[in-house]
């Protein structure tokens, strides 16, 4: 039985240079991909985020994916 890795596509609400239609469409073609679309965020709100500790506390807040809102 194949494997396939989980992916994790993470996208800013505000983002227009990778908004999040762009990552629901590369997530389509990925198996086991979820697609996170952060609130208020841009493209740059992402970028700038400096280590491990920072995105979980960014991310710690937000309904996993796959989970009932």
């Amino acid at each position: 039985m194949p494997r396939h890795a989980q992916v994790l596509l993470i996208a800013g609400a505000r983002d227009d240079r990778a908004p999040p239609s762009d990552a629901y469409a590369l997530a389509a073609h990925i198996p086991a991909a979820e697609v996170l679309v952060m609130p208020g965020r841009d493209h740059e709100d992402l970028g700038d985020v400096p280590n491990a500790a920072t995105w979980e506390r960014l991310l710690s807040g937000l309904p996993r994916p796959g989970s009932p809102p």
